[in-house]
């Protein structure tokens, strides 16, 4: 039987997005990460409107915390 070996990083799909990160680049890895069309993800202030591609993660997570 093969040894169980455990991954020293975790999984794409598990990691936080950095807070000087832009929108589009945020985007374009849940695209990748889950296979996912262009087009079928957005990404939204809390009242409803779209976040602008070149806005940090920051200022979504404040737009989120009020």
């Amino acid at each position: 039987m093969a040894k169980k070996v455990k991954r020293a990083a975790k999984g794409r799909r598990y990691q936080k997005a950095h807070k000087d990160g832009a929108i589009k680049t945020l985007i374009r890895t849940i695209l990748k990460t889950f296979d996912l069309p262009k087009g079928s993800v957005r990404i939204v202030k809390r009242d409803g409107r779209r976040m602008r591609g070149d806005a940090k993660v920051s200022r979504l997570r404040e737009s989120w915390q009020r």
